[in-house]
């Protein structure tokens, strides 16, 4: 499977892309299940916060961009009505500066940001939504702790470049 939902923390919806290949099976099979997720905002009559965890995934083939860029037309009306914001977590520098091109080019339906912390992600859901939500509970222990001191070290760095 190319995506794992996890919809245990209602109304956050945790969407794990995996390190597998994408396929065409894979890649329906992931559609599926948004439609699934976008029909059950509708009978709860509520919307969601979408945690997208590009993390595990080193890219994209660029025909699965396209199909994903086409998917999203086709549910751009539901995604307007039932998704409050998309929180995209993704630490790979090259893949985020993809993601910020498509998305200039095709802009979303619902608010998003892409995050390399899971922290500023939390203070983005908190200020801008006013929804509290720890995203460190979707993660393992081990994941959190080195998305910890992934932040230290950028501070520390960001310091740095300050001082000179």
């Amino acid at each position: 499977m190319a995506a794992e939902f996890n919809l245990d923390n209602w109304p956050i919806a945790y969407i794990k892309f995996s390190s597998c290949e994408i396929t065409d099976e894979s890649f329906e099979e992931y559609k599926r299940n948004y439609l699934n997720m976008l029909i059950q905002c509708k009978h709860k009559k509520n919307k969601i916060v979408v945690i997208c965890d590009l993390n595990y995934t080193q890219s994209m083939p660029l025909n699965y961009i396209m199909k994903q860029s086409q998917f999203n037309k086709e549910v751009e009306k539901f995604n307007k009505e039932y998704v409050t914001c998309v929180c995209i977590m993704c630490k790979n520098k090259a893949f985020k500066n993809m993601l910020n091109l498509y998305f200039s080019m095709s802009k979303p339906a619902s608010p998003f940001k892409i995050f390399r912390s899971n922290e500023k992600a939390n203070k983005y859901i908190i200020d801008k939504f006013n929804i509290k939500f720890d995203i460190n509970k979707l993660y393992d222990k081990k994941d959190v702790d080195e998305d910890i001191e992934e932040e230290e070290e950028d501070e520390l760095n960001n310091e740095d470049k300050k001082l000179y």
